[in-house]
């Protein structure tokens, strides 16, 4: 974003991949998101799955809803209304514990 430092769309997205592959599952829904809409990088259906999936699996709630709607859509996956109602379950189960 340019805060405090010149802005550095390439650098950024080195750090989201750190972070990323050391479990930070803010950054791996960062990246999914990234490459979900394709802004910054190159639009890839797959591997926002991958980075949304390995989020939710940490608890993320906005990876586990993201998740629920690509497994709604079939974007990077086969399309699976099953998958799609136990993530979106997931999520609801979240909001009722916090």
């Amino acid at each position: 974003m340019g805060q405090g430092v010149p802005q550095d769309t390439k650098q950024a997205i080195s750090w989201f991949e750190k972070a990323a592959k050391l479990k930070n599952d803010k950054a791996m829904a960062k990246l999914a998101n990234l490459y979900l809409r394709g802004e910054l990088l190159k639009q890839d259906y797959q591997k926002a799955y991958q980075w949304f999936k390995q989020a939710a699996q940490l608890g993320n709630s906005a990876a586990m809803q993201s998740l629920s709607y690509l497994y709604q859509h079939g974007l990077g996956i086969a399309k699976d209304l099953e998958q799609a109602s136990y993530w979106q379950q997931k999520v609801a189960q979240l909001n009722n514990i916090q």
